[in-house]
């Protein structure tokens, strides 16, 4: 990717002729994957004639070659997650419903080139609210990880799922502390087993932390805690292969701003954790090892507006960070790597932004995907990471985690499917590269000074009336 022949043949994607497209009033791209093949696999939901539907697209970045579909279902849909492996695409999701009413989608496509067929898409239901937010390949199974809501507690659990190559259930577990939330956002392969990564509010109460768990077979490996005194989302991690563990996610027990993005190095030797923000709400989503180096993809929002962030890390400290902008808001989805290029995918209204980087986060090449009408993106390298970092050793504790785990008895119904294809065209976008300078709004920076001298305000606030209304007293003269 970046190439002018590869740019030109993205461009020109038509993924089928006009005539035998459908075309949906609106699409939202919930997630994205980049994956080691080159390809971009997008998901999310679809509106057709009122109705909503499960959205899927894949891109091959390298030939220019792409398949995108909703799939028809008789209920409402939505997919969160994909995967593939060789000629399948597995994706999952829920089929809309009340809270506690909703049930798993799980949809397996068989694709030939451009040629893509569903295979069988299924209805998973444990009588609870369940939702499927991601899948990974696993050997010859796919292994499905969500949540189960208790309809009578409202209490919510992890829920791991193994469905065979054949379709067949092969499995399924709760993992969860009895009374108290947990929540799964992401999982990975690890080895023979899986990397989980979400939140649990069972130290905090009312307050969450991040939450990592290890599963081989079903069966808990190792979990662990990790937050401070107030919010801590765990939202992405990646298990190294020194055994190091890497979460990352959102924290407010950091002082940077509202929230801020954080990421935690877990070994042998204990954790680091670094937080990385603004006076705003920041947040990381995604993560990418590469060449010894660590890149982070999140987002900053501020006057209501939502910008993109990559933090490139060395030997554990900042290194280089660039903001991403542009005049509609960007939605961090994921952050891969190809052939030593970065790509970061963003969605924005109706469509997928993709920029590529070098390994030093210099922009190569941006375009869309979809039909939002952006003509340029902003690439500015952000001066001030020293002001942005914060080590939060000694705010966050790393604890054990215990989780019970129970087996789930799931009712299984094949639902009836048919696959629309509809057209994504392709647009290459202006980047338009700049520094940028942190200007920090003046009511932000009152309101922030008032904060942080709250007692010696106190203390001046009888003087500051007496001031005020000999002022008004003068005045009057």
């Amino acid at each position: 990717m970046g190439t002018v022949r590869e740019a030109a043949a993205l461009i020109a994607v038509l993924l089928l002729p006009a005539a035998s497209l459908s075309q949906p009033a609106q699409v939202s791209f919930k997630g994205a994957r980049v994956t080691a093949g080159g390809q971009l696999l997008a998901y999310g939901q679809a509106e057709s004639s009122g109705a909503l539907y499960p959205l899927l697209a894949l891109v091959d970045l390298d030939r220019g070659t792409g398949f995108s579909a909703y799939l028809e279902l008789d209920a409402k849909g939505v997919f969160l997650d994909a995967a593939e492996s060789d000629s399948s695409i597995v994706a999952v999701g829920y089929l809309q419903g009340s809270p506690f009413s909703r049930s798993m989608l799980f949809a397996e496509f068989r694709c030939n080139g451009l040629s893509c067929e569903i295979a069988r898409a299924l209805k998973l239901s444990s009588g609870f609210g369940d939702i499927a937010k991601s899948v990974v390949f696993l050997s010859n199974n796919r292994i499905v990880v969500g949540l189960s809501q208790n309809p009578n507690t409202g209490v919510s659990d992890l829920a791991v799922i193994t469905v065979k190559e054949s379709g067949e259930i092969g499995g399924a577990v709760s993992l969860g502390v009895p009374y108290y939330h947990s929540f799964v956002e992401k999982a990975y392969a690890a080895g023979e087993g899986l990397l989980l990564v979400g939140a649990t509010w069972s130290y905090n109460v009312s307050m969450s932390d991040a939450l990592a768990v290890y599963v081989k077979d079903s069966k808990v490996i190792r979990a662990f805690t990790l937050g401070g005194a107030d919010v801590d989302e765990g939202l992405a991690a990646l298990h190294g292969f020194d055994g190091t563990t890497v979460l990352a996610g959102l924290t407010r027990s950091s002082s940077k701003g509202y929230s801020d993005g954080f990421y935690a190095l877990v070994g042998e030797d204990g954790v680091r954790t670094t937080a990385f923000g603004t006076p705003g709400y920041d947040g990381f989503v995604d993560l990418l090892s590469f060449d010894g180096r660590l890149y982070l993809l999140g987002y900053r929002i501020i006057k209501n507006r939502e910008f993109g962030v990559i933090l490139l890390v060395e030997e554990d400290r900042p290194f280089r960070a660039v903001e991403v902008a542009c005049d509609r808001d960007l939605v961090p989805l994921a952050i891969g790597q190809h052939e030593g290029r970065i790509t970061a995918v963003f969605g924005s209204e109706n469509s997928l932004l993709v920029l590529t980087f070098d390994k030093e986060l210099k922009p190569l090449h941006a375009l869309t995907i979809g039909y939002a009408t952006i003509d340029s993106v902003n690439v500015a390298e952000v001066s001030d990471l020293e002001k942005r970092q914060e080590g939060l050793a000694d705010k966050f504790m790393l604890r054990t985690q215990s989780l019970v785990s129970r087996d789930v008895s799931l009712t299984v119904e094949e639902l009836k499917a048919s696959i629309r294809r509809i057209d994504l065209p392709a647009k290459s976008l202006k980047i338009v590269v700049g520094g940028l300078e942190e200007r920090e709004p003046l009511p932000e920076v009152i309101l922030r000074v008032i904060e942080e001298n709250i007692p010696i305000f106190i203390l001046l606030l009888p003087l500051i009336i007496v001031l005020i209304a000999l002022i008004v007293a003068m005045l009057k003269r």
